[in-house]
């Protein structure tokens, strides 16, 4: 298969399965619950939505010339987020609405992102390895589900300015 058909289909299957991923969140969290293991559940899938969201522009932007190169390309960033905007980059960020600082945040076992949008709004995001294999999850507050959808929207704000970078015949 010729690379730019396959960075095509990689790009837009990246990037659907992160709405998806994050659409699931929005629709499904409930707001009486706020117990630990539907928490973790919907952090899990909020922090490897937007990973794979991301992903989908830099698969977009590479200059693989071949799967394996490809591949290795996305190995490489792993499920790191300061690495993901580290490859995209300040100008690609801010085109897709993201400003280039990325915080790390220790909380006891855990550590998390907070990414801000160029429009001065916070996204917190965990760790996904933290998230998946952490022990003492971080302590919550009755607005929790509040802040996950508000999460929510803001990531899939980012993801239409993603869908619509990656139409462009240069990406």
């Amino acid at each position: 298969m010729k690379i730019d058909i396959l960075k095509k289909i990689q790009k837009e299957s990246y990037l659907e399965r992160g709405r998806q991923a994050i659409k699931f969140v929005e629709d499904h969290l409930d707001p009486d619950s706020v117990d630990e293991p539907w928490l973790r559940s919907s952090y899990i899938l909020m922090s490897f939505g937007f990973e794979i969201i991301l992903k989908s522009r830099v698969i977009a932007l590479s200059h693989a010339s071949n799967k394996l190169e490809l591949d290795q390309e996305l190995i490489k960033i792993g499920h790191n987020f300061i690495s993901l905007f580290e490859v995209l980059g300040e100008k690609e960020l801010k085109h897709i609405g993201l400003k280039k600082d990325i915080i790390k945040e220790p909380y006891n076992n855990y550590n998390y992102f907070v990414i801000e949008t160029i429009n001065d709004k916070s996204i917190k995001i965990e760790n996904f390895n933290d998230i998946r294999y952490g022990g003492n999850f971080p302590k919550t507050d009755s607005d929790e589900h509040k802040k996950i959808i508000r999460y929510a929207k803001l990531i899939l704000e980012v993801s239409e300015k993603i869908k619509n970078a990656n139409r462009d015949p240069q990406a």
